[in-house]
């Protein structure tokens, strides 16, 4: 029987390693969003919990939350509140309108809200976001999920009143951020035209 040199068994081990480690450690995807939100742990965590506040205001069932082209329907009525809850993990409550879809174990959330933008600039206007809970039927990760806002003409950089947004993962960062419009049918964000970059 052929005995294989000790060298080339190491040649090839350290090949291997080598090989290895090039495949795995691919660069992440940075990605550079025109409005600068975030959504905050105290609102990713609500969908763990996702119950009103000793707080919370106007509980009632309801079937719909947003306005306009950021209005989300739901099959059935579900719990309904407001309260103020720190949006973006800055230490401030904003006044937020609440819908958990019981179906889907989704959790929606709509307010007015000020936004920084990439260019240095504000944006004032409305902010429509999801968070998927435990066992949704989307089947997405808990605690990750979607935010679009409505910006006018002008605001970070929009040359037209536009929706924009983003996904964003568990950990809240965002994945991928474009121009943006909700899907009617499935309450899904879609994006249009991305605009990622590393």
């Amino acid at each position: 029987m052929m005995k294989i040199p000790m060298f080339v068994v190491m040649l090839a081990l350290v090949a291997a390693t080598v090989f290895g480690i090039s495949m795995t450690a691919q660069p992440q995807t940075v990605v550079v969003s025109e409005v600068q939100f975030v959504p905050g742990p105290a609102l990713r965590s609500k969908a763990d919990s996702p119950k009103p506040a000793s707080t919370a205001r106007q509980q009632t069932k309801k079937g719909s939350i947003g306005e306009e082209e950021m209005l989300v329907t739901t099959d059935s009525n579900n719990d309904y509140w407001v309260e103020d809850i720190d949006l973006k993990g800055n230490g401030q409550s904003t006044e937020t309108d609440m819908l958990w879809d019981n179906k889907k174990k989704v959790l929606f959330s709509f307010a007015d809200e000020t936004m920084m933008c990439k260019n240095g600039g504000t944006a004032d206007g409305d902010v429509l976001i999801a968070i998927y809970g435990k066992g949704n039927t989307a089947n997405k990760p808990a605690g990750s999920g979607w935010w679009m806002a409505s910006l006018d003409a002008g605001e970070c950089a929009m040359r037209s009143e536009t929706l924009y947004g983003c996904r964003f993962d568990k950990s809240g960062q965002n994945t991928s951020c474009g121009i943006a419009k909700l899907d009617e049918k499935t309450n899904e964000l879609t994006i249009i035209k991305m605009t990622t970059s590393k």
